[in-house]
């Protein structure tokens, strides 16, 4: 049943456990604005892999919401009404303790191809039963989340997906739901409400400045910066699936050609709109870009000299998944900066 209210479901919550990727920047503010100070303690993983863009998204976040922020610190327990973050490039899991859920930062592989990992998180809570616990996957990219989700449910947690149509990315949310993991399937606007068991209220909707709706809301340049990089993620999803086939010379060079069209036009757009914006990370946002002409250029230069096409797109592969990761969250933290302003 998608939609429905939660209200009356299960017991009093003691712990409100969250994962986002891509367009997680302005869901997590929505989902926190929503949560009060009696809230109980929440944990999230938001894939992030740089220590200064999570710290300054989390002072951005402290103006908009009235609950505590941090990121999380080993072996300190959480607290009710604050939200402690994984840190940037660190798994975080929890354990229950006389005194309630304690904080454990570890290093340790990638999980899903992520570190952190929603999955870690959830399954550390999902081992020692959830019968108090409610869970929720957000927009994102991949699957990270969705074993997670679901052995939360099993272990007894309220469980939520973010639906589509407020999804920046429906894959994380998508694969969750399709897995079994999720109870309910709701629009962005319930789900804090919905992780504490309270209904919302019918009132004309209130949005935190910074959410997807208002972000569109400044230009249309804005939002066509937002849709290239939607179009990249479901680029790298068709190359992923293309590279298992084993592709030939005539299919790498397409994809090099494609990846070509792309920089030229995406690169444009959001250069320009940061020096209309006067964004602080514009500087460090060109030259990533001319690090990727450089890369497209030693993948071309490849192929040329006769190197295995195969092998060519497997390094395609795992290099644009790791730059858009990286290069969406800096500017998904630099455009949240300018919103905010």
């Amino acid at each position: 049943m998608v939609g429905a209210d939660l209200g009356s479901m299960g017991k009093e919550t003691e712990l409100i456990l969250i994962g986002a990727s891509f367009g997680g920047l302005q869901a997590i503010a929505e989902v926190l604005s929503r949560l009060t100070q009696d809230t109980p303690p929440i944990a999230l993983v938001l894939h992030m892999d740089s220590e200064h863009h999570l710290g300054s998204y989390l002072n951005r976040l402290d103006g908009h919401v009235s609950i505590g922020t941090r990121v999380a610190v080993h072996g300190e327990l959480l607290a009710p009404g604050t939200a402690v973050f994984a840190p940037a490039n660190r798994h975080l899991r929890l354990r229950r303790g006389r005194g309630g859920w304690q904080a454990r930062v570890s290093d340790g592989p990638k999980v899903s191809f992520c570190r952190p990992a929603v999955d870690v998180l959830f399954a550390s809570v999902a081992d020692v039963g959830a019968e108090r616990v409610a869970g929720a996957v957000l927009t994102g990219m991949g699957s990270d989340g969705a074993e997670g989700l679901l052995a939360l449910r099993k272990a007894g947690a309220r469980t939520i997906a973010q639906d589509e149509a407020t999804s920046a990315m429906f894959g994380m949310p998508k694969c969750a739901a399709e897995m079994g993991g999720a109870e309910r399937v709701l629009p962005l606007e319930q789900i804090g409400p919905a992780l504490v068991g309270r209904t919302l209220p019918s009132l004309s909707r209130q949005v935190l400045r910074g959410t997807p709706r208002v972000l569109a809301g400044i230009g249309s340049r804005l939002a066509r910066v937002n849709e290239d990089h939607a179009a990249l993620y479901r680029f790298a999803d068709d190359l992923h699936r293309l590279v298992q086939r084993q592709p030939g010379q005539l299919e790498v060079r397409e994809i090099l050609r494609q990846m070509a069209l792309y920089a030229d036009r995406h690169f444009k757009r959001e250069e320009a709109l940061m020096r209309a914006t006067f964004c602080s990370t514009e500087r460090e946002n060109a030259m990533e870009h001319r690090l990727f002409w450089r890369r497209l250029g030693q993948f071309e230069g490849r192929l040329a000299s006769g190197e295995d096409p195969a092998a060519i797109a497997t390094s395609v592969d795992v290099y644009v998944l790791r730059w858009l990761k990286h290069h969406v969250g800096v500017v998904d933290a630099a455009l949240q900066e300018v919103v905010a302003a």
